[in-house]
């Protein structure tokens, strides 16, 4: 009796098995609005030929996501412009640390905030830039 309840019990699982081994699709991600209004931004800056980089973070408050999308952006820019010149001089570092993101957005979704800043560097934002930190 065993050994019947046995080979039942295995053959169901043969059986079963191959029914089981369709692999799901992977859901499909769409991009957010957003997002994507500030990609659209990012592509013409980058050709006018500026350096731009889109920074994004989620958190429950609408300050700490807006701070941490700035430096991710920030980040991002720097990186952008570390390749570009090899090695990031002093000065230029700080610059890029006291830039304010060109546009600050943010969308809540079941309590969690999404930001996105859009910061960018070109030569107007570095002679300004530069012009302020002289003066003082």
């Amino acid at each position: 009796m065993k050994k019947f309840i046995l080979s039942a019990l295995f053959s169901a699982l043969l059986i079963g098995l191959p029914g089981c081994s369709s692999t799901p699709e992977p859901p499909t991600q769409s991009i957010p609005p957003l997002l994507e209004e500030f990609q659209v931004l990012s592509a013409k800056i980058l050709e006018s030929g500026d350096l731009a980089a889109i920074g994004t973070a989620k958190s429950k408050s609408l300050d700490i996501a807006l701070n941490k999308a700035k430096i991710d952006g920030r980040i991002k820019l720097a990186d952008l412009f570390e390749a570009k010149i090899e090695a990031l001089p002093e000065e230029v570092a700080d610059l890029i640390q006291g830039l304010v993101p060109k546009r600050l957005e943010h969308e809540t979704t079941n309590g969690v905030v999404t930001a996105y800043a859009l910061m960018e560097l070109g030569p107007k934002t570095l002679n300004q830039k530069n012009k302020t930190l002289s003066a003082e």
